[in-house]
């Protein structure tokens, strides 16, 4: 799912094609689109990912003029934001990111351990 290829009706069709998303690319624009601009409401496209159990990676794809040394902090920390997971491990929860605890790594689990469910 690229984000940013429906320039008309966007939700739409991105709840179209969302129960087949492998894979999501999430668009920023900020201080404008080198080709074009979109404002994107991530929260909703978050939900719409949430509904159809969408468990897989989301990548940055930044195309805004701002530069890029900005831009990007601003767009990882809005997407981090909206999709945040919550991370179960024996019962405990821990609100993350993208990376699994340092106290967890050192204790030596692996991925396999780990049961990923969106916050509530």
């Amino acid at each position: 799912m690229d984000t940013g290829d429906f320039l008309e009706d966007p939700y739409q069709r991105l709840e179209k094609i969302a129960p087949k998303t492998v894979f999501v690319q999430a668009k920023t624009y900020f201080g404008g689109g080198t080709w074009y601009t979109l404002d994107l409401d991530y929260e909703r496209i978050a939900e719409i990912l949430r509904k159809h159990k969408y468990r897989g990676y989301v990548s940055l794809e930044y195309e805004g003029r701002e530069d890029a040394r900005t831009a990007i902090p601003k767009s990882l920390a809005m997407l981090r934001n909206v999709f945040t997971l919550q991370l179960s491990f024996r019962g405990k929860h821990e609100r993350v990111a993208s990376r699994y605890p340092p106290e967890q790594r050192a204790a030596g689990q692996t991925r396999k351990d780990w049961e990923l469910t969106w916050k509530s």
